[in-house]
């Protein structure tokens, strides 16, 4: 026993370095536990907010709602492209080319009260309508129009507009 205590009181500078380092050791490890701690307490609380219930719940009847979720998710999506079916069908028939020309049908007028007008849809698909006028009487004219060209001949006016509405693409 005399040779342990010898040795502790030779060796006491060495025992208390060694026990400041353990003691270190032990801290930095309880660090790093309170750490990994502090990490899964804010995973614990994103998924609190994740699941926002009141009441705890298993990870099945989670998933089995998700699920329901996502099925309802697919039937509006489902829904949303037959709308844009619909709204990109009744685009091919919209009138988004056109063009209008006053003009002076009889020279002796001199106040442009004819027109003609060419009104295409998108696959250049539409009608020319063409207004002749004198000061005491008017008539109107259609000449339609399939894929860019007229069935009918022409005049340089409506060949005008509808040259015109074609190059508006």
């Amino acid at each position: 026993m005399s040779k342990i205590i010898d040795s502790l009181s030779v060796n006491s500078g060495w025992i208390i370095l060694g026990l400041i380092i353990a003691v270190i050791i032990l801290l930095i490890m309880e660090w790093n536990n309170w750490q990994k701690i502090n990490k899964l307490q804010a995973l614990k609380r994103r998924l609190d907010r994740l699941v926002l219930v009141e009441e705890p719940i298993t990870l099945g009847e989670l998933l089995k709602s998700l699920n329901s979720e996502v099925k309802g998710l697919h039937e509006k999506h489902g829904e949303l492209e037959n709308t844009m079916k619909k709204i990109t069908n009744a685009f091919d028939t919209t009138i988004v080319h056109f063009s209008l020309k006053r003009y002076d049908a009889f020279e002796d007028t001199g106040m442009n009260l004819s027109f003609s007008l060419c009104l295409l849809d998108i696959n250049l698909n539409g009608i020319i309508i063409t207004g002749i006028n004198e000061a005491s009487k008017g008539m109107i004219y259609s000449k339609v129009i399939v894929l860019g060209e007229a069935k009918d001949k022409l005049s340089p006016e409506e060949e005008f507009v509808l040259a015109d509405a074609k190059s508006k693409t």
